[in-house]
């Protein structure tokens, strides 16, 4: 077994498994870092000082368990606050952590909201659908379910203010807690659950998205074991559509609003945020001096584009193809 690999601070890598990390995106790069607990990955990183022999590591990969929810507050010129919210999954805790943060974000006055859902890959539907209903005044739908071709099965709709307390104990029950200004972050990694709480919030005009398209996960699927080698059968049962019927997993995800590819950098101070995120602040902030002009928070019906989905304008200030 190998000694504890010495502890390293503010090294660069020079190579992966042996691979110049010059040659790799940022994307390729994480995929070679990620790995099965146990494994084993080699790196070389840049020498301690001048003219000294780089630096050979072999670590171990391990679980690296996250909280749900990171949040910060993020400053705008004016002075007003921003609240961040970085959701990695959605799961009960994350369903109360971002009550409260929204609660607290109403009760300290801030701008408005950016909630980043950049790699998330998902988690519980229904955890996603109370998230959803905290931004969204009754009776507003929120997704459906659908099974079979055509003509399509409708297995459930979920609504905003009809939410039981019995599948949703951590839910706000309809109870809208913001109508305040709000940007979602989403990127290729963003996926199933995910997709559906940038749907439902997109297509409620409640909020624009920004980043890239997303993953294209929309299906309700089932997990069966057979035998005791891992193996199984997965079952997709019925998919997810958005308010407006947009399918995901037929139109391959979820089209930005704003087109912006970066990654988060975790760095919050002014002028070193990620692209995307300085986009959303941008936006957030244009929006709530626009809902300030009117005398009250709530934001004007076509704030964001809708269940539409045209492109308000790309990252680099081009119009959209078809010339509108």
């Amino acid at each position: 077994m190998r000694p504890p690999a010495p502890r390293q601070q503010n090294k660069q890598i020079l190579q992966i498994d042996g691979i110049p990390a010059e040659q790799l995106t940022t994307d390729e790069t994480a995929t070679l870092l990620r790995g099965p607990a146990g494994s084993l990955v080699d790196l070389t990183l840049a020498p301690r000082s001048p003219g000294a022999p780089p630096l050979a590591l072999t670590l171990e990969r391990r679980p690296l368990p996250q909280p749900p929810i990171v949040d910060t507050r993020l400053p705008l010129p004016d002075g007003r606050a921003v609240s961040y919210v970085r959701l990695h999954y959605f799961d009960s805790a994350a369903t109360r952590r971002l009550r409260e943060l929204v609660s607290q974000g109403e009760a300290d006055d801030v701008a408005g909201f950016v909630l980043d859902l950049r790699n998330n890959a998902g988690g519980v539907f229904e955890e996603a659908v109370a998230m959803a209903s905290l931004f969204l005044p009754p009776p507003a739908d929120i997704a459906e379910t659908v099974r079979g071709g055509s003509p399509q099965v409708i297995d459930a709709v979920w609504r905003a203010g009809a939410l039981s307390p019995e599948i949703f104990p951590e839910a706000s029950r309809g109870e809208i807690l913001s109508l305040r200004p709000a940007a979602v972050l989403v990127n290729a990694s963003s996926a199933s659950a995910s997709e559906v709480f940038a749907g439902a919030l997109h297509d409620n005009r409640r909020a624009v998205l920004i980043g890239e398209r997303t993953f294209g996960k929309g299906l309700v699927q089932y997990f069966f074991p057979i035998g005791d080698d891992g193996g199984g059968l997965k079952l997709t049962v019925s998919k997810y559509l958005t308010p407006s019927r947009y399918d995901i997993s037929l139109q391959g995800g979820l089209p930005p609003d704003v087109a912006c590819r970066d990654y988060p950098h975790g760095v919050f101070t002014p002028g070193d945020t990620d692209r995307c995120t300085a986009a959303a602040l941008q936006f957030v902030d244009a929006a709530s001096r626009a809902a300030n002009d009117r005398g009250g928070a709530a934001p004007p019906p076509g704030l964001a584009p809708g269940p539409q989905w045209r492109p308000l304008f790309a990252s680099t200030g081009a119009p959209p193809e078809d010339g509108s």
